[in-house]
Formats: C-alpha cells, sequence, structure tokens
C-alpha cells in the first residue's frame, strides 16, 4: 500500500489545530509533517521494506557476533582477539546468509553457488579482514597504554562493530542489486 496525503489528512488537521494555538508556526511544522510523510511512504515501498529487514537482520547477526567476541575474548580469555573475531564473524555468517536470503528478499530453493553463495561469502571476507584489521589495532592499543582487559576488550568490540558498519550499505547495495534483489540474475539449471 502505497502511503498517500489523504491518509494523514486527520493527522495535518490535528497538527493545524495545534499550531494555531501555538503562535502560528505552522509553516515550520507542515514542512518537517511533509518530510515525515515522504519518509513514511519510503519506508512503505518495497525497497524501505527491504531496507528495514535488511537492518533487522544485520541488527541481528551483530548482536550476536558482538556476544560471542565479548564472550570469547573478554570472559574466556582462552584465545587471541583476532581468533575470538573470526569466530564470532563465522558463527553468525551462515544465519545472515540464509535470513537475508528468504526473508528480506524474498527467495526460496536451492542457492546458486557463483551468483549467490560466493559473493556473499566473498563480502563476509572483506568484514572479516577489515575487521581483523580494527581489532588487531584496538588490541594493540589498548595494550600499549595498558588499559585492563574488560576496556580492552570493549575496545576490541568497537573496532569490530566499528569495521562491519563501514561495510553494511555497501553490502545492502550489493546483495539488492547483484545477488537477491530484482535486478539480480536469474537463477538458471546450475543452481545447487
Amino acid at each position: 500500500m502505497r502511503a498517500t496525503v489523504s491518509n494523514y489528512s486527520g493527522l495535518v488537521a490535528l497538527i493545524m489545530l495545534t499550531t494555531k494555538l501555538c503562535s502560528g508556526r505552522l509553516v515550520t511544522l507542515l514542512v518537517v509533517l511533509s518530510y515525515f510523510m515522504k519518509l513514511y511512504a519510503r519506508v512503505q515501498s518495497i525497497v524501505g521494506v527491504k531496507a528495514i529487514k535488511y537492518s533487522a537482520v544485520s541488527a541481528i547477526t551483530v548482536a550476536l557476533s558482538q556476544i560471542i567476541l565479548f564472550v570469547l575474548f573478554g570472559l574466556v580469555r582462552r584465545w587471541s582477539a583476532t581468533s575470538c573475531n573470526v569466530v564470532a564473524t563465522a558463527t553468525t555468517a551462515v544465519p545472515g546468509y540464509y535470513l537475508n536470503r528468504a526473508w528480506v528478499w524474498g527467495k526460496t530453493g536451492k542457492s546458486h553457488f557463483m551468483k549467490e553463495v560466493a559473493p556473499f561469502w566473498v563480502l563476509t571476507f572483506l568484514g572479516l579482514v577489515l575487521s581483523l584489521i580494527a581489532v588487531a589495532y584496538a588490541h594493540d592499543l589498548a595494550e600499549h597504554l595498558r588499559l585492563s582487559h574488560l576496556v580492552d576488550a570493549i575496545f576490541v568490540n568497537l573496532a569490530a562493530l566499528f569495521a562491519f558498519g563501514v561495510l553494511w550499505i555497501g553490502k545492502y547495495i550489493v546483495f539488492n542489486r547483484f545477488l537477491f534483489g530484482s535486478g539480480a540474475v536469474t537463477l538458471d539449471a546450475e543452481a545447487m
């Protein structure tokens, strides 16, 4: 359903009444209302729904990855920060793939290795490499500053979060245009 101005007529009337009571700042309020109406219409669009679902999947996988990283490095203290980051990333990549493919882009059936699986893992590996660099730097900085292990673990988690955040928008564009979205190459009989 596409949002229209008529969907907001009651809200507009209420806001106009409120602004008349509040010193006549109607123009400013209407500009703000117009912005939110456009934003709401965009969210209601197919692209908006996909972006929200993609964000939800990202939030789930990032939260799981951050928890795993903090537990392994911050609490268990058995492996290095980079080793724990590899485990955390690898653990959440598979559910992330299937959630994105099925729920966000609505793909069903077998995955095509060269058109879906391989590019997804290339992007995941790119994120892992970037996060390994950030994690190693954060850990070295924390050790150089002689910070406590808890602060070190927090630095490591923030570095991993930052690294994946940098790639987040780029991955959405690639997923939507080339892997799973309507512009993706159609699958053929070579599917896995």
